[in-house]
Parts: structure tokens; sequence; C-alpha cells
């Protein structure tokens, strides 16, 4: 787990985006909810690219994140 300014990161490397099929990064972000009231998670693929030094995202819901957490790790629970 790293922690970055906005919040904390938590991340699990990919080997097929569930959208595009490229290598990536699930990528877990805690981010306050639009009432301003409590945190909420999102989930996102990060794909780097290598000619324009940028990252390109792929927002997943939590459902298909759980899926991507599962098949890496068979043995766990639902952990968030």
């Amino acid at each position: 787990m790293e922690k970055e300014r906005e919040g904390v990161r938590e991340r699990m490397k990919v080997e097929k985006c569930p959208i595009c099929e490229a290598k990536g990064s699930l990528h877990v972000k805690w981010v306050l909810n639009k009432i301003k009231k409590r945190y909420e998670p999102y989930y996102g693929v990060a794909h780097y690219n290598r000619e324009t030094k940028r990252l390109r995202w792929c927002y997943v819901n939590r459902r298909i994140a759980m899926q991507l957490i599962h098949d890496s790790f068979p043995n766990t629970r639902d952990f968030t």
C-alpha cells in the first residue's frame, strides 16, 4: 500500500484489463462522496503509455474489481 497526497491508494497488477484487454494495475482510491459525509472506493485500471509517458485509465465497477481480485488471489475473501 502506498500513500499519496489526496488519499491512500492500493494497487495490484492485472494481466488483462476487462475493458480494453491491455496490461495494467488495478487501483483502489478512497474519495469523499458528493454529500461530503463518507468515503467511497473508486476502482480503476491504469495503463502506462510509453510514447506519451502518461497513464490511461479504465474505470470498473466494484463487481468487476472484486472478480479481478478473486482471480488473482483465489483463497481470499472480500476485504474491501
